[in-house]
């Protein structure tokens, strides 16, 4: 054992203090030992000469040692490992269990949680009463897919998933494909993009703008492709607008065909354009009519 920078034999303190020397092995020592070191030094066990275990007064360090330097340190204001340990959880309730979760320093400001090949989890828990009850949001690897999602048992309440920041939010893949999914629901609205409060004076609300930059071939901004394993009655629609939750004010079903709500005459468009819809002839039937930009009108078909 060394004090301070003197090494001191084990004898030595026995002796002192009355107790039998440690020097063969299975010798055992009873009772309370005390020793007084001086701020900075260190109280230090070696075996062959070798540090191991070193107790530093003043900064209230306890390290361990490995191979050419320490391994681990142990202090009032948090520990420390050496870059390429971990702080790791054994699996029972022995530390010295098998370690099942671990996490390691990836990198300068970059940590890890990695075992092997076995797939990580992150929880964050709103509720907790015991294993059975709760609810939590994940951040997990599941069936090789990064999942972010919100969990609940037992007395746990489903809960939303919400991104939000005071700027842009993006999300950006290019690799791959960003999709979105929603599986074995009976509810009426699958994916809905909401907003509230919307006072600017020229507002888009959602925006498909890509950059295209073909040598060759075709491309399409937005392609509606469902799969009809089976489907009622009808009317069915690939695109309808309406507003403010009334009636349809135009439409596109699965066969093509469009559906447009009759409506007053709407001032004439900006010149090379045409507006084409449908209005009240004067006499209840429904006119399909074209305005030009000196705002004639064209009737294109008149209800019988």
């Amino acid at each position: 054992m060394r004090i301070g920078t003197a090494p001191v034999s084990s004898a030595a303190i026995a002796a002192a203090l009355g107790f039998m020397p440690l020097d063969r092995a299975g010798d055992t020592m009873t009772g309370k030992l005390t020793v007084n070191v001086a701020a900075g030094d260190p109280l230090d066990i070696q075996i062959g000469g070798t540090s191991r275990l070193q107790y530093v007064a003043g900064i209230e360090a306890l390290k361990v040692a490995y191979a050419t330097g320490w391994g681990a340190q142990l202090r009032y204001v948090g520990m420390s490992t050496r870059s390429t340990g971990y702080i790791g959880w054994s699996s029972s309730d022995s530390a010295d269990g098998t370690i099942d979760l671990g996490l390691w320093r990836d990198a300068a400001n970059a940590s890890g949680q990695r075992n092997g090949v076995n797939p990580q989890a992150w929880r964050l828990y709103n509720t907790y009463t015991d294993a059975s009850n709760y609810e939590r949001g994940e951040i997990a690897w599941v069936a090789n897919a990064l999942t972010l999602r919100s969990v609940s048992a037992g007395t746990g309440s489903p809960r939303l998933v919400r991104v939000g920041g005071s700027s842009v939010i993006e999300v950006d893949d290019n690799l791959g494909l960003i999709s979105a999914y929603r599986h074995g629901t009976s509810s009426s609205t699958i994916f809905a993009v909401l907003s509230s409060g919307m006072t600017g004076t020229a507002i888009n609300h959602t925006r498909l703008a890509p950059s295209i930059n073909q040598s060759s071939g075709s491309y399409s901004v937005l392609d509606i492709n469902p799969t009809e394993t089976a489907i009622g009655a009808g009317p069915h629609y690939l695109v309808k607008g309406r507003i403010g939750g009334g009636a349809i004010v135009f439409g596109f079903d699965n066969a093509g065909r469009l559906l447009m709500q009759e409506s007053a005459d709407p001032v004439a468009p900006p010149a090379g354009n045409a507006t084409l819809y449908v209005r009240d002839n004067g006499s209840g039937k429904t006119q399909l009519v074209a305005r030009f930009p000196t705002g004639a009108v064209q009737v294109v078909a008149t209800e019988p």
